[in-house]
């Protein structure tokens, strides 16, 4: 199901921020960093497409407490879900550099 695809997807995403975090302390080759950079880039991608496929198909009450069917905590989960994809993954990995700062820096 799509769920299991999205989580599949995280789990991934972890051992990628993972080896992210080894390559901080320890020197990786240099294919090793455009792996991680593409990863970095594809899993934006398909976070964005995971978040705009909820809109389009789920609708935005999902984000909003008071109007999400399933409840006020799966509202704020949803928010917390759509700062993580928009902030921590579009603002970082695409707007930030575009402006000219190397997001390491922040």
């Amino acid at each position: 199901t799509f769920e299991t695809l999205v989580g599949i997807a995280i789990l991934l995403n972890c051992v990628t921020i993972g080896v992210e975090v080894n390559a901080l302390v320890k020197a990786q080759p240099q294919y090793v960093e455009d792996v991680l950079s593409a990863c970095e880039n594809f899993f934006t991608a398909f976070f964005l497409v995971e978040f705009l496929l909820r809109v389009a198909f789920i609708g935005w009450q999902i984000y909003v407490p008071g109007k999400s069917p399933l409840g006020i905590a799966d509202a704020i989960s949803n928010i917390a879900d759509a700062c993580l994809v928009w902030i921590s993954g579009v603002g970082m990995a695409w707007v930030v550099p575009l402006i000219g700062v190397d997001p390491g820096n922040l």
